[in-house]
C-alpha cells in the first residue's frame, strides 16, 4: 500500500479526562459524563493497514479520542474553544474544534459505524452483527471490518458481577477516499431501511426519529470517537475483547473502493426505503401524539405558565421547539456557567439580553432537560445568528428568536424579524392581509395585535451605550409598521383558507394530518385521531354503504324532483371540500310555502361545513348592493365565515355582488375602518339560501344548483321530523365526513374519466363534486342528473329569458328575416299592444319611450341565442341595425313552454 491510511488523534488538556466515568455509589453503577473539551491538541496520525489500526486503537488511553477526519491546515494544532479563538491573538497552529478547521480527506481514511441498541432492540455477537450488515449491504463482502465493543460495553465489579453487557459495537472500514465517507454512510442508510432494518424511535418529546442498525448522526469530519474504554472508578474493572479483524469474503484485502462498489441505490430501492419510513411513521404516530402531549404538560409547568389563559401561548412556545426548532424569549434553558456544577434555569430572553455572559455555555437538552441524565450535551453560540446545538438524538441546533435593531439599519432588522415569521410558521399572507391562524380561524394582525403577538417569539435587542452587550426593548413601531406595509412583498406562506376537516387535494390525495398544508394552502385544524385514515380502493358495496351514511340524515325531506335530490348530494360533497376549491356554487332549498324544512335542510348542510350550527343572515335586499358588498367582505375577511346561510328569501334575486363572489377565487375591497385595500382576499365561502318561490337573475341562475321540497298540502304546521337532523350531524359528523371523502377521493383517483363538456367557472368544483356524482352513477348504478344539466336548464328558464324570448317572437313575427332599428320597433308597437308591452317589458318603462332607450336594452341581447333565436347587430351611418336567425337549441322547449306562441 503506496499511501497510509490518516486520521486525527486527540489529546485533552482539559478536561483531563474526555471518556464517560463510572463508579459505584450506594451500591449501584452510576455514570458521569465529561466535561467538554475546552483545551487540547489534535495531530495527524497513519497507519498502514486496519489490522495496524487495530493495534493503534488498544494504545488509546481515556484521555483520548479520534477524529476521521483532518485538519485543513494539514499540521499537527492546539485546539480552544471557538471564543477563546476570538478573543485570543493565537497563531496559526491554534485551531477550534469546528467543521471550519477540519476536512475529509482525499485519500485512504477511516470509516467508522456506530451500532448502540434502543429500548426493546434485540442485541447482536459480533459475529451476527457483521453477518447481519453484509447480508443488508452485499457490497460490504468486499470489505475487510474491524470490530470493537462501545466504550461502556463489559464492566464487572470485583467479585466478577457483570454490571453492564454489550453496549453496542463499532466497525471500521479503511475506505480509499474519505471524501466519500457522508454519501458511502447515506447509502448504507438506504440500504437498511429497503432491507427492513430501520425503525422510528420516539423521543420523550414525541419526535419521531429515524433509525436503523447504524447511527447516521455521526459523519461529520469532526465528530469525536471515543474508542478507549470508560474511566473507572474503584472496585470497577472492565473486560472488552480486542479489536477483531472480519476479512472480506470475495477474497479483496487492502482498501475499500467505496466511490466504485457502492453505487448510489436505483429509483426503486429509494422508493422502497421512503416506502418503509412511511410505514414506521404512521404506526408509530398514536404513541408519538400520546408522548407529545405528556412532554407539553410536564415542559408547560417547567415554564412556568399555569393560567388558563396562557395555556395557548405555552403551546405555541412548544410547539416552535418541537416542529421548528425555535426556542422564542419565554422558553426556559438549563444552563451551567463556565467554573460550576449546577444548572441555572434562565430564559431565552434573558440569555439574549446578555450574550457575553452566556455565549458557549454549556446546556442540558432544551426539549429533554433530563437526557442522559442531565447532563450537559448542549452548548449556546451566541455570535452572529444565536443557536443552540444540541447533541441529543443525534444532534439537533435551535434558533434562539432575536431580533437585533441598529439606528440607520433597521430595513435589516425588518428583513429578519420577517425571517423568524417564516421559520415560525404561526405567520401567513391571506392576500396581502397579515394574520395568524387562532382556533381554527384567521385572525387579521394590525398594529398592536402584531407587536403583541411577534413579541411572543422573538427578542427584540438593542445596543448598549458605553459597554458591550445590548439591551431588551419591546418591538419597534417602525419595523412593526414596515412589516404591515410590505402587504404581499413579505412573502410569508400564502394561506387560502382553513379547514376544520381533513382536506382532499385535487389529485384525490386527501391531507389527514393537521397544520398548514403547503399543496392546497389549506390551515388544517382538526383532531387526527377522530378522523382516521380516510377508506381506499374499497369495494361497490364498501362505497354503497357510504352513500347511504352520508344521505342518512336526509332521508326524511321530501324533494319534488330528482334534480333537488342530486342538488343535496352535490351540496353535501361542497360542504365536505369548500375549502378546498376555488369556486363554488350556492346551493338554494326552495318551496311554494312556509314549513318544508327549507330552513332546517340549510342548517344541516352548513353544520357538516362547520360541525356547529351555522348563524343565519339576512335576506338580501333588492337594489341595495352597496350594503351587500359590506356583508360580503365583513365576511370573507378574518376572521373569516366559512358559510354563508341567508334566510327567508324570497321573490326575484339579482345581485350583481353575489354573482360575483360565486365566480371569483378572491375578493378586493377596503379593509373596515381603514383607507386602505385588501387584495386578493380569498373566498372559500359555502353559499347557502333558503326561501319561498325564489326566482334568480339570469346571471345568477347558472351559479345556482336549487333544491326544490314538497310543501305538506296539510297546511304549515303539519309537517313533523322525528329527528333534529342537525343534532344528529352534529353527534355523528366525523362519520358522515369520513364517508363523503371515501366516495369522493375514489372518484377522484378512479381511472373512469368522464368524456363530455365541462362547467368552465368552475373547473375545480366540476373535477372534484360533479365528477363525483357521475362517478357514483356509473360505479354504483345510480341516477343522478347530471349538475351541468341543472344549471342549463336553469339558465334556459331564467325569468329574463321568459320575458325576453316572447319578445324576439314578435319582433319575427313583425319583420321576419328582414333588418329593422330601434326606431322601426316603435313605429311597429304603435299599432301592436302585445309588441308594445313587451317593449316597455324590456326597458322597465311606463311611460313614453324613445329610440335611444330601446337601442340601449337591444344592444344588451346582441349576439345571444334566447331559445332557438339570436339577435344579429350590425352599426350602419351610426345606428343600429338588428336582424333575427333560427339556430338550433337544447332550450327552445323549455322557453317555448315558458311563453312561446
Amino acid at each position: 500500500m503506496t499511501d497510509k491510511i490518516m486520521f486525527t488523534l486527540l489529546d485533552a488538556v482539559k478536561p483531563k479526562v474526555l471518556a464517560k466515568k463510572y463508579h459505584i455509589k450506594n451500591g449501584e453503577l452510576r455514570k458521569e459524563t465529561s466535561a467538554h473539551l475546552s483545551k487540547g491538541r489534535v495531530s495527524l496520525r497513519s497507519v498502514s493497514d486496519l489490522e495496524d489500526f487495530g493495534k493503534f486503537l488498544e494504545t488509546i488511553n481515556t484521555s483520548q479520542a479520534l477524529m476521521y477526519g483532518v485538519t485543513k491546515s494539514g499540521r499537527n494544532s492546539e485546539v480552544i474553544t471557538s471564543r477563546q479563538l476570538e478573543e485570543s491573538n493565537s497563531g496559526p497552529n491554534t485551531i477550534a474544534r469546528t467543521k471550519t478547521f477540519f476536512k475529509w480527506r482525499e485519500g485512504p481514511s477511516i470509516f467508522m459505524m456506530d451500532i448502540d441498541y434502543d429500548e426493546g432492540q434485540a442485541s447482536y455477537t459480533s459475529d451476527e452483527l457483521i453477518a447481519e450488515l453484509r447480508t443488508a449491504i452485499p457490497e460490504l463482502n468486499s470489505a475487510n471490518m474491524l470490530h470493537t465493543h462501545s466504550s461502556s460495553s463489559m464492566i464487572y465489579d470485583s467479585e466478577g458481577k457483570q454490571l453492564t453487557g454489550e453496549r453496542g459495537h463499532r466497525v471500521y472500514i479503511a475506505v480509499k477516499l474519505g471524501v466519500d465517507i457522508p454519501r458511502l454512510a447515506e447509502q448504507i442508510a438506504i440500504r437498511l431501511w429497503a432491507s427492513g432494518r430501520g425503525y422510528i424511535k420516539i423521543s420523550k418529546s414525541g419526535t419521531m426519529l429515524e433509525r436503523t442498525t447504524i447511527d447516521g448522526s455521526v459523519y461529520q469530519e469532526n465528530r469525536i470517537d471515543f474508542p478507549a474504554g470508560a474511566e473507572l472508578g474503584d472496585g470497577l474493572q472492565q473486560c472488552r475483547s480486542r479489536p477483531r479483524i472480519f476479512n472480506a469474503l470475495d477474497g479483496e484485502s487492502g482498501l475499500f473502493d467505496s466511490e466504485n462498489l457502492v453505487s448510489d441505490a436505483p429509483r426503486d430501492m429509494v422508493q422502497r426505503a421512503e416506502h418503509a419510513k412511511k410505514t414506521a411513521r404512521h404506526l408509530s404516530e398514536p404513541e408519538a401524539t400520546q408522548r407529545r402531549i405528556q412532554w407539553k404538560r410536564q415542559r408547560a409547568l417547567a415554564l412556568g405558565e399555569f393560567a388558563a389563559d396562557l395555556e395557548l401561548e405555552t403551546n405555541k412556545t412548544l410547539d416552535l421547539a418541537l416542529d421548528k426548532r425555535i426556542l422564542n424569549k419565554d422558553f426556559i434553558l438549563e444552563v451551567q456557567l463556565k467554573g460550576r456544577m449546577d444548572f441555572d434555569k434562565i430564559s431565552v430572553g434573558e440569555i439574549l439580553s446578555e450574550t457575553r455572559r452566556y455565549d458557549q455555555a454549556l446546556c442540558r437538552d432544551p426539549l429533554e432537560p433530563d437526557y442522559r441524565d442531565g447532563e450537559p450535551v448542549g452548548k449556546l453560540y451566541l455570535g452572529g445568528s444565536p443557536r443552540l446545538h444540541s447533541f441529543a438524538r443525534g444532534g439537533m441546533t435551535y434558533k434562539l428568536a432575536r431580533t437585533r435593531t441598529i439606528p440607520g439599519e433597521t430595513y435589516l432588522a425588518t428583513d429578519e424579524t420577517i425571517r423568524t415569521m417564516k421559520e415560525s410558521g404561526q405567520y401567513y399572507d391571506l392576500g396581502d392581509v397579515l394574520v395568524t391562524v387562532v382556533k381554527g380561524r384567521p385572525e387579521a394582525l394590525l398594529s398592536s395585535a402584531f407587536s403583541y403577538q411577534i413579541a411572543k417569539i422573538a427578542q427584540f435587542t438593542k445596543p448598549t451605550r458605553g459597554v458591550t452587550g445590548s439591551q431588551n426593548i419591546d418591538p419597534p413601531p417602525e419595523i412593526i409598521k414596515q412589516i404591515l406595509e410590505l402587504r404581499s412583498t413579505r412573502d410569508l406562506l400564502p394561506l387560502r383558507g382553513t379547514s376544520n376537516l381533513p382536506i382532499i387535494r385535487l389529485d384525490g390525495s386527501i391531507q389527514s394530518q393537521a397544520g398548514y398544508d403547503p399543496h392546497s394552502q389549506i390551515y388544517g385544524d382538526f383532531d387526527s385521531d377522530i378522523f382516521g385514515e380516510i377508506p381506499q380502493y374499497q369495494t361497490d358495496s364498501d362505497y354503497n354503504q357510504a352513500l347511504e351514511k352520508l344521505l342518512s340524515p336526509f332521508d326524511e325531506f321530501e324533494f319534488a324532483n330528482k334534480e333537488s335530490e342530486t342538488a343535496l348530494l352535490a351540496a353535501i360533497f361542497t360542504a365536505i371540500v369548500r375549502a378546498s376549491l376555488d369556486k363554488a356554487p350556492a346551493f338554494v332549498v326552495d318551496a311554494s310555502d312556509p314549513g318544508a324544512g327549507k330552513s332546517m335542510l340549510c342548517e344541516a348542510i352548513g353544520a357538516i361545513a362547520l360541525g356547529r350550527r351555522p348563524a343565519t343572515m339576512a335576506p338580501l335586499g333588492e337594489g341595495r348592493e352597496d350594503e351587500t358588498r359590506k356583508r360580503v367582505m365583513s365576511g370573507l375577511l378574518p376572521p373569516a365565515e366559512p358559510v354563508f346561510n341567508i334566510d327567508n328569501q324570497n321573490g326575484r334575486v339579482d345581485s350583481p355582488v353575489l354573482s360575483q363572489l360565486l365566480t371569483s377565487s378572491a375578493m378586493t375591497d377596503r379593509l373596515l375602518g381603514q383607507s386602505k385595500l385588501a387584495s386578493e382576499i380569498p373566498n372559500r365561502v359555502l353559499i347557502l339560501m333558503s326561501g319561498n318561490n325564489i326566482e334568480f337573475s339570469e346571471e345568477l341562475s347558472r351559479r345556482i344548483l336549487k333544491m326544490t321540497l314538497r310543501v305538506n298540502e296539510n297546511g304549515v304546521f303539519s309537517r313533523k321530523y322525528r329527528n333534529d337532523v342537525v343534532k344528529m350531524i352534529l353527534e355523528e359528523r366525523e362519520s358522515f365526513v369520513v364517508a363523503g371523502l371515501t366516495l369522493l377521493s375514489a372518484a377522484l383517483c378512479s381511472q373512469d374519466s368522464h368524456e363530455g363538456p365541462g362547467i368552465p367557472s368552475y373547473s375545480e368544483w366540476d373535477r372534484v363534486v360533479r365528477r363525483t356524482v357521475l362517478w357514483i352513477n356509473r360505479t354504483l348504478g345510480k341516477s343522478y342528473i347530471d349538475p351541468l344539466t341543472i344549471m342549463q336548464s336553469a339558465m334556459a328558464t331564467a325569468p329574463e329569458r321568459q320575458e325576453i324570448y316572447p319578445l324576439l317572437e314578435s319582433l319575427e313575427r313583425t319583420f321576419g328575416s328582414d333588418t329593422f332599428t330601434a326606431s322601426d320597433i316603435l313605429a311597429s308597437s304603435a299599432d301592436d299592444r302585445l309588441l308594445e308591452i313587451q317593449v316597455k317589458g324590456l326597458t322597465g318603462r311606463t311611460g313614453p319611450l324613445s329610440p335611444q332607450s330601446v337601442g340601449i336594452h337591444l344592444a344588451r341581447l346582441r349576439g345571444r341565442k334566447i331559445g332557438d333565436l339570436r339577435l344579429l347587430h350590425q352599426v350602419i351611418n351610426h345606428t343600429g341595425h338588428y336582424r333575427l336567425e333560427r339556430v338550433a337549441s337544447v332550450e327552445a322547449t323549455s322557453l317555448n313552454l315558458a311563453g312561446g306562441n
